[in-house]
């Protein structure tokens, strides 16, 4: 079983180029989105990835991203263990 990585703001463009960089190493990637009135998925069907991230959209400023992951519902196995967490700067 790979690993697995949290991401959030991975529609941003550090977000978005750690996603390919975990996906090309073997990680399964879960990314959180920032709730926006505009579409923001763009980048990551540009660069070919967004099929392969489970995205799950959020009111970033409820709770701390970190925090909500352990109990969010994107569809993490109790099987299966977070390796990596990555909070990209997201605006407000």
């Amino acid at each position: 079983m790979g690993k697995t990585a949290l991401i959030t703001g991975v529609t941003g463009q550090d977000g978005a180029y750690l996603a390919k960089l975990l996906l090309n190493k073997g990680y399964t990637v879960y990314g959180f989105v920032a709730r926006r009135a505009t579409e923001s998925t763009w980048r990551l069907r540009e660069m070919g990835i967004a099929v392969s991230i489970a995205l799950q959209s959020e009111a970033m400023s409820v709770k701390s991203p970190c925090n909500r992951a352990m109990s969010c519902s994107i569809p993490i196995s109790r099987n299966r263990q977070v390796d990596s967490v990555a909070r990209r700067a997201t605006n407000p």
